[in-house]
């Protein structure tokens, strides 16, 4: 019998590793739209046993799937991280979750590194499956951590629950920033009597796909129009600067469209297997605020103030943080937003959450600039080996230091004038435009030598730039004086802005949950 059981999963297997020979982008994209039907069942399944062994199997049958031959790096990654963590937790060590990191993002990259040499293989789809991993086993670490040091009861998790934890398929390709205590009720708690409909679960997802339609025109109409050849062709350096400059926008736009799109539907299957699950009474149903006790992405990189502002330094901005609490929306407004950090942030919200919460403010240091060199640091390394990782995330914070340093969102005389505005405003939206997608195009290109090439072909303006704003910057600093505009006055109207949106945002949960 038992050689029958070790010969059927054998051939399991067999037959998952023969499917992995189908093209990486197929396996992904199929894995993205199946989780959708899939997580739905979850919270319609009354017993938290059968719930956890779902979730469990489908976890492991993809996780096969998508590693392929590469099986051994999964096992070994999980296998070592929550060994070191039970023993650093044992040991009470204060560094557990950083630890852990370490060795994770540092297995990943040796692995992508030997691969890169050509002494093993690995697919598309394998690294992918790293990233979610990865800030999976930190995420665990770091709550460990936090649960032992100068604590003196706290039980680690079994074995048991943190497989259930790894494998929670909904979260495979999203929900970095979900925590092990809400992936675990999700599992265990008792059943909703009355969950949602599958037919609630379908209207949702027409709508995500709705909202992503912008994103589908950028990465399948607009690239291929504008494709990254153009921009280190020796023709190019000839066209007119404004032809380059807009041209620059196009490629990055294209790739944020690429990430953006694939969150948009990976973020469905979380909302579908029930996170963001609010009782009203004596029924279950999704809130429109969806998950905004599940996502903390409030507190995002670099911003001490109030979890209720998304982090936007414009109060003309501050009304995009009602969307804080959905799930990853799209908003026009932030297409065209003149604040390069709120741009940053909306990239990616659900690791730059976990890069905020996880690693910026456990940095013991009290320069912002340098703690935000270092988190960003520590994220071009979980993205991977390539230079132009490096490149764009260390030359970012620098750019953002400059434009504060100018008073790029100050007040400025005379910007009460409608006209005077208008134009301070265009000038603030087209600048921050072109100055992030410059220094984001060797995250695009990643090789050295071709975001070099592609920043000679736009005669190094981004560099001009920054320095334009840090002279400026320092000849303000240097006279001191309202003449060119008060910060003072713009981080009131900021204050003020926020507390606003706090109330309406709270006046808003009331009616929905009274509703």
């Amino acid at each position: 019998m038992v050689q029958l059981v070790g010969q059927s999963i054998g051939a399991v297997i067999s037959f998952l590793t023969s499917v992995s020979e189908i093209q990486d982008e197929t396996v992904l994209i199929g894995s993205l739209l199946l989780f959708i039907p899939l997580a739905a069942l979850l919270p319609h399944i009354r017993e938290p046993a059968y719930r956890r062994c779902y979730s469990s199997a489908i976890g492991a049958v993809m996780v096969i799937l998508l590693f392929g031959d590469e099986l051994w790096c999964f096992l070994a990654l999980v296998i070592s991280g929550y060994v070191l963590t039970r023993w650093l937790a044992n040991a009470r060590c204060s560094c557990t979750g950083f630890a852990v990191v370490g060795l994770c993002f540092t297995f990943a990259n040796i692995v992508r590194l030997l691969a890169w040499k050509g002494f093993i293989t690995l697919s598309l789809r394998s690294d992918v499956a790293f990233y979610m991993l990865t800030l999976r086993l930190g995420a665990f670490a770091f709550l460990t951590q936090d649960n032992t040091v100068g604590k003196q009861q706290w039980t680690m998790p079994s074995w048991r629950d943190f497989c259930d934890f790894i494998l929670f398929f909904p979260c495979m390709w999203s929900g970095p920033s979900l925590t092990y205590p809400l992936i675990m009720d999700t599992l265990t708690q008792p059943a909703p009597p009355s969950p949602p409909s599958l037919a609630d679960m379908a209207t949702f997802a027409v709508h995500r796909a709705f909202d992503s339609g912008l994103h589908f025109f950028g990465y399948f109409v607009l690239v291929p129009l504008f494709p990254l050849n153009g921009l280190l062709s020796p023709s190019f350096r000839t066209a007119p600067l404004w032809w380059r400059l807009a041209y620059v926008c196009v490629p990055v736009f294209g790739k944020r469209c690429q990430i953006v799109m694939a969150w948009y539907f990976a973020e469905v299957a979380c909302f579908a297997a029930g996170l963001g699950l609010q009782k009203q009474g004596n029924k279950y149903a999704y809130l429109h605020m969806g998950l905004l006790s599940a996502f903390t992405s409030g507190d995002a990189l670099g911003d001490d103030r109030s979890p209720v502002n998304v982090g936007s330094r414009n109060s003309s901005d501050e009304k995009l943080s009602e969307r804080r609490g959905d799930f990853l929306a799209f908003d026009w407004r932030v297409e065209i937003s003149e604040d390069m950090r709120l741009l940053v942030r909306r990239w990616n919200t659900s690791v730059q959450t976990w890069l905020a919460y996880n690693v910026y403010k456990r940095l013991p240091i009290r320069s912002k600039l340098v703690k935000r060199l270092i988190t960003l640091t520590v994220g071009a390394f979980w993205h991977g080996i390539s230079p132009g990782f490096y490149m764009s995330f260390c030359l970012y914070p620098f750019a953002d230091f400059c434009q504060e340093l100018a008073g790029w969102h100050a007040v400025w005389p005379g910007e009460s004038l409608p006209a005077l505005k208008l134009l301070i405003k265009l000038v603030r939206v087209l600048g921050t435009q072109i100055l992030l997608n410059s220094l984001l195009l060797p995250f695009v290109l990643l090789d050295f030598h071709s975001s070099l090439l592609a920043w000679y072909h736009c005669d190094l303006l981004p560099f001009w730039f920054m320095g334009a704003l840090l002279l400026f910057g320092m000849a303000r600093s240097a006279l001191a004086g309202p003449t060119y505009g008060s910060h003072k006055q713009k981080q009131q109207a900021d204050a003020a802005a926020g507390a606003a949106t706090a109330r309406g945002l709270n006046g808003r949960e009331k009616d929905i949950k009274g509703s």
